[in-house]
């Protein structure tokens, strides 16, 4: 009979999910001068529609929250590539967006805690370059 993996087994998997997502995501960054291919995308959205299966209830959310999630990131990049268009060495670098961008795909998987945990430990490994990492509400609201 096969019914919910265990706790231990679930977190492992967690993890293991979130470490795929901030690797993609640095890969997606790291590529922010080109424009995305649909394998690019679709590969973003498959991957974060993965995280369904650490829901209690995998049907509270369907394959949409992904493509909104997979579509935003994507956005929010060019949006910072254009506005940072012209000033590298000035402001932010595209990897400034990996925090929040864990933050925004992990929310609705696994909960504001957590995604927030993720924020900070993001925010913490960033190298001490004396850049501040990029605001959420300048992103968002430019």
């Amino acid at each position: 009979m096969t019914g919910p993996a265990p706790a231990d087994d679930r977190d492992r998997l967690a993890v293991a999910w979130v470490d795929q997502v901030r690797a993609a995501l640095t890969r997606t960054l790291a590529d922010a001068d080109r424009a995305p291919r649909d394998r690019d995308v679709e590969a973003l959205i498959e991957l974060i529609d993965r995280g369904r299966r650490h829901l209690d209830d995998p049907r509270s959310l369907t394959r949409a929250t992904a493509e909104g999630i997979g579509g935003a990131v994507f956005e929010l990049i060019a949006i910072s590539r254009a506005r940072d268009e012209g000033a590298r060495g000035r402001g932010e670098e595209p990897s400034d967006l990996l925090p929040q961008l864990m933050f925004f795909a992990l929310r609705p998987y696994l909960g504001v805690d957590l995604a927030l945990a993720e924020l900070r430990r993001c925010t913490r490994e960033r190298p001490p370059d004396g850049k501040g990492s990029a605001s959420w509400n300048t992103i968002v609201h430019r």
